[in-house]
């Protein structure tokens, strides 16, 4: 299992076309990122116009390793022409991996993935607040058609739900209810300041 997740986002360069992004971005992922130690899993999302790595490491200290080996190995260098950093190497968010409530991931090919980022509630204890997203994970989230797992992540006091689905379809399906808020998924919530509470769905473009 995982222990660090790591989100880079970018943009497109201006003048490059998807072809040749995508191209660059595969070799940069086989030449690089894949030989990197202790990296687990490479997804490159896209959701508009804004494109994003996830990464996922065995630990923190690979993570360091590998960034410095980016600072100097050509073959990380590669990809730079093709794209536009969103902010710098200091604001990527590298989340520990808090729950892992299903391996499922691991044979089933992910074609959405939900990102929800939230604050708890002050009163909140988080014992508390596992026991109940592992309730809502046996008994609602994990019987929603296309559902393939469930990763709770935190970085101090920022929460993340991801949420990897089949497809973007039943990604929409899953957000829909008939009106009456489950009891279950509502305990959970109770512990989550709403006013914190942001969501992003991104299509999976390639599963490395």
């Amino acid at each position: 299992m995982s222990n660090i997740v790591g989100m880079v986002s970018f943009y497109q360069k201006e003048g490059v076309s998807k072809q040749e992004f995508l191209q660059a971005h595969e070799k940069y992922n086989s030449s690089f990122v894949s030989k990197q130690k202790g990296c687990m899993s490479h997804k490159l999302l896209v959701d508009g116009d804004k494109w994003t790595d996830l990464v996922t490491w065995e630990n923190m200290e690979d993570v360091e390793s590998t960034f410095k080996e980016v600072q100097t190995n050509p073959l990380a260098a590669e990809i730079m022409p093709f794209i536009d950093q969103i902010g710098n190497d200091d604001d990527i968010p590298f989340y520990s991996v808090a729950k892992n409530y299903s391996d499922k991931e691991q044979t089933a090919a992910s074609n959405a993935i939900w990102f929800i980022s939230y604050k708890l509630t002050k009163k909140a204890s988080v014992q508390e607040f596992l026991l109940a997203s592992e309730k809502t994970h046996d008994e609602v989230l994990s019987k929603k058609e296309g559902f393939i797992s469930w990763v709770v992540l935190v970085d101090d006091d920022i929460w993340v739900d991801l949420v990897t689905w089949d497809t973007m379809e039943n990604a929409i399906k899953a957000e829909k209810h008939d009106g009456k808020p489950d009891p279950v998924a509502r305990k959970f919530y109770s512990f989550i300041n709403p006013n914190s509470l942001k969501m992003q769905s991104f299509t999976v473009v390639r599963n490395y």
